[in-house]
């Protein structure tokens, strides 16, 4: 079940499922998930040449492990510890799309109607009818027809070109979540920084959780550095942008996800059980990308885009799921 081999994994799956469907549902206990945690991070630690990590384990809608694991800054040899702030990078998609999504339920904005309503773009496509057909269901599952980041031109610039009829098919783009974000300021009359300290982070009492670089985060955020472990030239997001400047630790990433995973309630800022739901919904296969090679039990099936999430279906359940990269290290 573990062997190196994807299909050596599969055939194994199918052999074991006949003589003993039970033998494949035994879940490791926690320490021994611990302890495998611990040795690989340390072990690719040193073989990729990453100085700091912190990693937060949720078991049961509870953060059951947290643990940092080497520096911050390789120059200075601060340590990483539980305050230590990181890039989420593409992983602010997600948060946003809780913000998007408690906006629908308050009745303020409307996943499938044109957000041409709210607030018109300056795009540039072969049918002047997709600039108004472009919705939040789309951009939230990277339907919207719009590349991942114009060439040329910095986001808050220039027109965006749309590349294929909104809605048809999946295309990765940071440029629709820059829109939603636009969208979502005007409807709020706030900055998607104040909106979302006031709405959400504060809510969940997360003190080091920002779209934006603050001064008195700055001896908590980590420096980037590259393959070698050398530090690089930080990087200071001083415009939010809903697509990769979020800020945080893994604790207070891990808080979010729980807000997703724990049972529904009546607080304010949580979704209902059936927002969560669709959430969490296959809104689009992709082609595109491949299903991450997983060991064990999960063997990847296909891959789907839900609202603001990764989706890979395997053959034991959906596994949901985002990655970040800013290329600062």
């Amino acid at each position: 079940m573990y062997d190196d081999d994807y299909d050596v994994r599969w055939a194994a799956y199918i052999a074991i499922s006949k003589i003993d469907n039970k033998s494949l549902n035994i879940i490791p206990d926690l320490s021994e998930k611990i302890n495998v945690v611990e040795k690989l991070t340390s072990e690719l630690m040193n073989e990729l040449n990453v100085p700091g990590v912190s990693i937060s384990i949720i078991q049961k809608n509870k953060i059951v492990y947290s643990k940092p694991f080497g520096v911050a800054d390789a120059n200075t040899e601060t340590q990483v510890d539980d305050k230590t702030m990181f890039e989420a990078c593409s992983m602010s998609k997600p948060v946003f799309a809780l913000l998007v999504l408690k906006l629908v339920e308050q009745g303020k904005l409307d996943l499938d109607k044109p957000l041409y309503s709210y607030l018109p773009e300056n795009f540039i496509c072969e049918d002047d009818e997709y600039s108004k057909q472009i919705t939040a269901r789309m951009i939230l599952s990277h339907t919207s027809g719009m590349p991942n980041w114009r060439k040329g031109d910095e986001e808050r610039n220039a027109p965006i070109p749309i590349y294929f009829k909104p809605g048809t098919r999946f295309n990765y783009s940071g440029e629709g979540i820059y829109y939603l974000q636009r969208v979502v300021e005007k409807i709020t009359n706030q900055s998607l920084e104040d909106y979302a300290k006031e709405n959400l982070f504060d809510k969940l009492g997360l003190t080091s959780t920002s779209f934006v670089w603050k001064d008195n985060y700055d001896k908590q955020i980590a420096t980037g550095h590259n393959a070698e472990g050398k530090c690089n030239e930080r990087k200071k997001y001083i415009h939010s942008n809903a697509a990769y400047t979020l800020y945080t630790t893994a604790d207070e990433y891990a808080k979010l996800i729980i807000e997703i995973l724990k049972p529904p309630n009546q607080i304010d800022y949580s979704l209902s059980k059936s927002m969560i739901n669709e959430m969490l919904s296959h809104q689009v296969r992709v082609d595109t990308r491949d299903v991450i090679d997983r060991p064990g039990r999960n063997y990847g099936l296909f891959t789907f885009r839900g609202l603001g999430w990764a989706i890979d279906s395997t053959i034991t359940g959906d596994v949901v799921y985002h990655s970040g990269a800013n290329q600062t290290g």
